[in-house]
């Protein structure tokens, strides 16, 4: 198709729309979102609800469009849009969000943290209570569903908090937020245990179909030898966080006999390099900077930098002890 004759994607949007409406009638409605992710990302896409429904699914339009733009045959996306809304609004894990009531009770249990950067994502920490790590910073989810297929999550706001202020009213607000951390941190820890084992295992194992396994300190000596390692978490997604779990950095530092480099492959992952290695952070951290501009997604970047263990033994510790070396914020 000649580009010239190509529709814009708020053309594109309106004859999906129409189309959609037309398919499945007059008990539905569409509209438009944009949805902010990490690293100051935004999403377009759109929303197909049945009316008598509260909760629907948003389906991503960013790729389709993509697809349009390149020559695909607008009927096909069509077609294949439908598919993934069906076949959404049949898995009632991911939607049951209509049966959930977002009580204080059922927020305690299920809270979790996630590690980000932080200047890429100022303008969405803006409202979500956070601490600020490094050049990182950490804010909590509210767990929704999770099953073979993913998780499903939505942000932990100041308006969620203030429904939890009650169980923190004695306490001032940089020790609420610290209570809020501690209480986050435990709920991850239980819901997305951590897996540590070699790059090269989790090579083998990937390109064998299988799941990678952990590693253990009574693991084969030979495993050892391997000078990258991998840590993330059993789900793989938003796995970086597990650095901050209790016990984890004495863990590595156990199971590894030295220091180390703490290297961000990404939101989802560390990588974890023995000091023995023949690697100054200098040289990582340009490797780092270079990789996140060409191999990894912008929104699954971390930082641009590697931390050094000791860093982190630092920082953890602050952490635990609710030091006022951390910046604790709940709004800016």
């Amino acid at each position: 198709m000649n580009q010239s004759t190509q529709m814009s994607y708020h053309e594109f949007f309106s004859v999906l729309s129409c189309a959609i409406l037309q398919e499945l009638g007059t008990d539905y409605e569409t509209y438009p979102v944009t949805n902010a992710k990490n690293n100051g990302i935004h999403r377009q896409g759109i929303v197909i609800r049945q009316k008598e429904r509260k909760a629907a699914p948003a389906i991503y339009l960013d790729s389709y469009y993509q697809e349009y733009q390149s020559g695909k045959i607008l009927s096909d996306i069509l077609r294949h849009i439908l598919y993934v809304y069906r076949e959404s609004t049949t898995d009632s894990g991911k939607y049951s969000l209509e049966k959930i009531e977002l009580t204080a009770e059922y927020m305690q249990s299920h809270l979790i943290c996630t590690l980000v950067g932080y200047q890429k994502n100022e303008a969405l920490l803006q409202g979500l209570p956070h601490i600020r790590l490094f050049d990182l910073a950490i804010y909590f989810k509210l767990l929704v569903y999770q099953n073979e297929e993913g998780i499903g999550t939505i942000r932990f706001t100041n308006q969620h908090f203030e429904q939890l202020l009650p169980m923190f009213a004695t306490h001032d607000a940089s020790k609420q937020l610290h209570m809020l951390y501690q209480l986050a941190i435990a709920n991850t820890q239980r819901l997305f245990p951590f897996r540590f084992h070699t790059l090269r295992n989790m090579m083998e194992h990937m390109l064998g179909g299988a799941e990678p396994t952990r590693i253990s300190l009574t693991s084969c000596a030979d495993a050892k030898d391997s000078p990258l390692y991998v840590l993330t978490n059993a789900s793989g997604i938003g796995g970086a966080a597990c650095i901050l779990y209790p016990g984890v950095l004495q863990y590595l530092q156990n199971y590894l006999t030295s220091d180390f480099f703490l290297i961000p492959s990404s939101i989802h992952e560390l990588l974890i390099m023995p000091k023995h290695s023949n690697f100054s952070q200098e040289q990582l951290n340009d490797m780092i900077s270079e990789i996140n501009q060409t191999q990894v997604p912008a929104e699954d970047v971390l930082s641009n930098r590697s931390y050094r263990s000791e860093e982190w033994e630092e920082v953890l510790s602050l952490l635990s002890e609710r030091a006022d070396g951390l910046s604790y914020t709940m709004n800016e």
